[in-house]
């Protein structure tokens, strides 16, 4: 294994911060607004779209804003996403999930607003704390 492929496995997935077009705070404007916390290793797949997320103490709800933000940048997956353990499993799924994608990166902004990417990078939500009810099962 060559000495990036390890620092991959080593160092985890980080955000990069920073975008044009951040100035909105609510839901459909402008961005998402001002990033705060990074948090590794978050459990949970978004199967449905309609999946709750329960982190420290607070309901997350995914949505799609009803413009285009620009989604944090995500620098290269993790050792879950490698198939290497992570030490359980998350939030129950219709299909069985993929080596990290049930785990992942949850960048929380300043206003109610998140984005949760797994850490195989094929996954990515946004999320919200107001809370949404959702029309369909899965």
């Amino acid at each position: 294994m060559g000495v990036a492929a390890s620092a991959v496995l080593l160092s985890g997935c980080s955000v990069l911060w920073g975008w044009d077009g951040t100035g909105g705070v609510e839901v459909g404007q402008s961005g998402p607004g001002t990033p705060t916390d990074t948090v590794a290793q978050v459990e949970y797949y978004p199967a449905c779209g309609n999946e709750l997320l329960e982190h420290d103490g607070t309901t997350w709800y995914p949505f799609k804003p009803t413009t285009d933000w620009p989604e944090p940048i995500f620098d290269g997956p993790t050792a879950s996403a490698l198939g290497l353990p992570h030490g359980g499993r998350g939030v129950a799924a219709v299909a069985a999930p993929g080596p990290g994608d049930d785990v992942g990166t949850l960048v929380v902004y300043d206003n109610g607003i998140a984005y949760w990417m797994s850490d195989s990078l094929t996954l990515g939500t946004w999320l919200t704390t107001k809370r949404i009810t959702y029309n369909w099962v899965c």
